[in-house]
């Protein structure tokens, strides 16, 4: 479409074909060969020159679009070969951004280019299209604001305009993920302690970099649920803190009866997105792993105490306290099944008994009816009974201990009647057979007393029981009665005495 026509003898009127990219300002030089003369063709060719004014319009170039674009890598949020393309409502004079520039001539307000030295460039794919490549340490995101800078001198493709300075905000995406737990690992970092403590550390590490939302302590409970336990209070030392945009480090308050094993799940209230914040709020769940410290729970003491109405001995009412040497878990241990979680060596706990915990570490069974627990029997604890440290790692303890303390002290047992009987074949004084029964006023604790023993034990001031190898024996028939039955060598008679030996 370009040509040339004189619209007079002194005006020569260029018209312009649609592929022209002369601008205002270029400057116009006559060639002889044009011939333009004189009107009377007697001087030489012109060769005159002039600069070009007037205007062919002016417009400031403004953008039309901000596109972020996923170009490299697949990686989350912004990366190396990942681009940003501009585009511009009218052809540009597209000035060259070196990319030492682009951080002045395209200004972000939040994130970064990235920089050269990693990648990042910037070209003109037409007069109208700006793409940055974008280098591996940018940290520019999908809705930050582009402004262009005066120094980037973008003006229309005649360069009449002003140099552009408008803004836009950038659209596309640069590829999101929802960020996915990989491990939640329970650390011992404070004082060693079982289970939970001050200065112990929860971490959780995400599949993706994330966001690194602010988590206030008072907002960890809510943003980060428990299934069971707490975290602990702000107070006594809670905080959440990003090691790095993949490390969320929880750090535990003295107060914390957070567990291994517990399942943490994220609110959507935490902010937890992709680092490119394109994606939803995480609101995945994990179960804690690693360890808070685990110690199976060993017994430190065992006491009796009269703690019913007085008697002596066990009775009902009377306690049995359990102390431990470590926090435990508190499991709840019915009254039907003390007798085997509780093993006892002799003796029994009752009916109509019960167990309750008093604390962490001390537990309380309060004797039945018909105890007959002694001071000094064995109490062994069954795997079944499920008592491991708090934190719930250790085994379950298998642990055992004798019982110490008193039960109630009554009196010393005295003896109110002993009275010998016929009760082998029929002879004349003690015979094979024949028996003495020793009744007591108080219930005994009925000790063994061996045919051996016999005469040391239950001493005679005149007379014989005889011996075991002619029949001799000793046996309770009641916790108030001892039955001696005579060897047919026993030479006892009625009116002699007995006395207890200690």
């Amino acid at each position: 479409g370009l040509s040339a026509a004189w619209s007079s003898n002194q005006t020569l009127v260029v018209t312009l074909g649609s592929d022209a990219t002369v601008k205002k300002g270029a400057t116009i030089t006559l060639n002889a060969t044009a011939g333009i003369k004189d009107i009377g063709a007697e001087s030489a060719a012109s060769t005159a020159s002039a600069l070009i004014d007037g205007t062919f319009f002016s417009k400031v170039p403004n953008i039309v679009s901000v596109t972020a674009a996923e170009d490299g890598a697949e990686e989350v949020g912004a990366g190396a070969g990942d681009t940003v393309t501009i585009v511009f409502d009218e052809q540009t004079n597209r000035p060259a951004i070196a990319a030492a520039s682009i951080a002045t001539a395209l200004v972000l307000n939040e994130g970064s280019w990235g920089t050269e030295a990693n990648g990042l460039s910037a070209t003109w794919s037409n007069s109208q299209t700006l793409v940055v490549t974008l280098g591996s340490d940018a940290t520019v995101k999908k809705g930050a604001t582009i402004t262009l800078d005066v120094s980037a001198g973008i003006k229309d493709i005649g360069e009449e305009s002003a140099a552009s300075t408008v803004n836009a905000v950038i659209d596309g995406t640069f590829f999101s993920q929802v960020p996915s737990i990989v491990s939640v690992t329970a650390a011992e970092g404070g004082a060693i302690e079982v289970g939970a403590g001050a200065g112990d550390t929860l971490t959780i590490e995400f599949d993706v970099p994330t966001n690194q939302p602010v988590i206030a302590a008072a907002n960890i409970a809510t943003f980060l649920g428990l299934n069971a336990g707490s975290w602990g209070t702000g107070a006594n030392g809670l905080s959440a803190v990003w090691s790095n945009s993949q490390t969320l480090v929880v750090t535990l308050g003295s107060d914390a009866t957070v567990k291994k094993g517990a399942t943490i799940t994220l609110d959507t209230l935490a902010g937890i997105k992709d680092i490119g914040e394109e994606s939803a709020a995480s609101t995945v769940s994990a179960v804690i792993d690693g360890t808070f410290f685990s110690q199976v729970p060993s017994i430190v003491s065992v006491m009796a105490a009269e703690a019913g109405a007085s008697e002596a001995g066990a009775g009902a009412g009377d306690t049995v306290t359990i102390v431990f040497d470590v926090p435990t878990n508190q499991p709840v241990i019915a009254a039907g099944d003390v007798a085997t979680a509780l093993g006892l060596s002799e003796g029994s706990w009752g009916t109509g008994l019960s167990a309750a915990w008093s604390d962490s570490q001390t537990l309380v069974v309060t004797l039945g009816s018909g105890a007959t627990v002694k001071k000094g029997a064995t109490i062994t604890l069954n795997a079944s009974a499920g008592i491991k440290d708090i934190g719930a790692e250790s085994t379950a303890s298998t642990a055992d201990a004798v019982i110490d303390g008193s039960f109630g002290v009554g009196a010393i047992p005295a003896i109110t009647s002993v009275t010998a009987a016929e009760d082998g074949a029929e002879e004349v004084g003690a015979g094979a057979g024949d028996t003495v029964t020793i009744a007591f006023n108080v219930p005994t604790n009925q000790p063994a007393i061996a045919a051996a023993n016999i005469a040391t034990a239950l001493g005679l001031s005149a007379g014989s029981w005889g011996t075991e190898a002619n029949g001799l024996s000793a046996a309770w028939s009641s916790n108030q009665t001892l039955v001696v039955t005579l060897g047919s060598d026993a030479t006892v008679k009625k009116g002699a005495t007995i006395t207890l030996n200690a």
